[in-house]
């Protein structure tokens, strides 16, 4: 079975909420399974809108 590897972050509402939610939805869809997830990262905003809220991020490992 092929991997692939994601990345995933949000940076509104409840972050770790969010990426949970990510990872159910891509666990729900046909032919797709997450079998790893990294440790979460958090990161400041670049670019965009002055003030925007930190990013938290996660690597995936799907197949």
């Amino acid at each position: 079975m092929p991997v692939c590897f994601l990345g995933v972050g949000s940076n509104l509402g409840d972050k770790k909420q969010n990426i949970n939610r990510a990872i159910a939805s891509l666990n729900s869809s046909r032919g797709v399974r997450v079998v790893a997830v990294s440790s979460f990262l958090r990161t400041k905003a670049v670019g965009g809108p002055a003030g925007q809220p930190d990013y938290l991020n996660a690597a995936l490992k799907v197949r």
